[in-house]
């Protein structure tokens, strides 16, 4: 039997290994190429606006599902 680790090709397989890092190198240049287009779109500023926008989002809503004490301290940016 072999071990495997979440989100990775069974070590036993070398050639999954490689389609799986190709996988991962294919989908950020498809990931960078789209950011690219939005930011000759609607320039650099508003994407990145945009992007902390969500992530900031994001971060609160976990915060409030957790419940955590900590869920009201926000580090200042």
């Amino acid at each position: 039997m072999t071990s495997q680790t979440p989100g990775s090709a069974d070590r036993g397989f070398p050639h999954l290994v490689g389609l799986d890092l190709r996988a991962k190198i294919a989908a950020n240049k498809n990931a960078a190429e789209q950011i690219l287009r939005l930011i000759a779109k609607y320039g650099a500023d508003t994407v990145k606006a945009v992007m902390r926008k969500m992530m900031d989002d994001a971060e609160r809503r976990l915060r409030a599902k957790l419940g955590s004490p900590w869920s009201a301290w926000l580090p200042t940016r």
